[in-house]
């Protein structure tokens, strides 16, 4: 198995294909004169560190490695994995769950605190794929409405987004109380006013 740029999706997001083109291509070619390589080389060169390093903090430096192993592992926004990376660049993946022989090893590409929308919004942008995990498809992050605001209508229930991997889904309450005295009247809020609230 070999290590993924994504390369046809890289170039439809222009800002980060011509960033590339004039940071690392046009640096290369046509500043150093180095014409080895060609620029669909070294794009894929640039795709395959984007998508396939890890981050290793230094104190402070801003340093990125890539693991020949590492990059098999899926990943999931509950990971059965996790990582710490040493002083000496060793990278150290450890079980936090059991798992079990048919289950794929996985780990996570993005922060687990972070709202679903977040979280998809900087795998989309880093790593050039939608997650459709069943964290992100659930409205309620498996039980623990880790997104999900409090109704100010009904008090008892959580606005959550309808339909979690589709952006643009409205948020509403999820109070559906059978008892018509809890049940919340209803309350929505637009997928562009919680995106407002979560940049904060």
């Amino acid at each position: 198995m070999t290590m993924e740029s994504h390369n046809n999706i890289r170039k439809k997001l222009s800002e980060a294909w011509e960033g590339n083109q004039t940071f690392v291509v046009d640096r290369i070619r046509k500043d150093w004169g180095l014409d080895t390589y060609t620029e669909e080389e070294i794009h894929t060169i640039c795709g395959i560190l984007e998508v396939n390093a890890f981050e290793v903090g230094v104190k402070g430096a801003a340093i990125r490695g890539i693991y020949p192993t590492a990059f098999l592992m899926s990943h999931d926004c509950v990971p059965n994995t996790n990582h710490i990376d040493e002083e000496d660049y060793k990278l150290t993946v450890r079980a936090s769950t059991e798992i079990l022989t048919d289950q794929p090893i996985t780990l996570t590409y993005s922060y687990t605190l972070q709202s679903t929308t977040m979280r998809r919004q900087h795998i989309l942008e880093n790593k050039f794929f939608e997650c459709k995990c069943k964290r992100c498809s659930d409205p309620t992050e498996l039980d623990t409405f880790m997104s999900a605001l409090q109704c100010p209508r009904c008090k008892d229930g959580w606005i959550v987004q309808k339909e979690p991997l589709n952006s643009d889904s409205e948020w509403t309450c999820n109070n559906q109380s059978e008892d018509p005295q809890l049940k919340c009247p209803g309350y929505k809020v637009s997928t562009k006013a919680i995106q407002t609230l979560t940049s904060r």
